[in-house]
């Protein structure tokens, strides 16, 4: 069986799902990541610490530090966690 799961036989090697339904299994995960612009004031959710430190261009383990330090990151962008009751 696990052979049959393996590569191209994999139930989902090559689903190509619309946006609509991915934003909706991002949103459904529990946790987003909430970053503010001290300097300007603009907040940006993402769906995920892996996709906010993508965004800033640094690494996951930064934005996990940063989080619970409450300090902000280049003394510029404010990173907490936003949790989700998921019913």
């Amino acid at each position: 069986m696990s052979e049959a799961k393996k590569g191209k036989n994999h139930p989902l090697f090559g689903k190509n799902r619309p946006e609509e339904t991915c934003n909706k299994i991002r949103e459904s995960m529990g946790i987003s990541v909430k970053v503010t612009d001290t300097e300007t004031g603009i907040t940006n959710i993402y769906y995920s610490k892996t996709q906010a430190a993508k965004e800033l261009s640094t690494s996951l383990d930064t934005v996990r530090r940063y989080i619970i330090s409450q300090k902000p990151y280049k003394g510029r962008y404010l990173i907490s966690i936003i949790y989700k009751i998921i019913r």
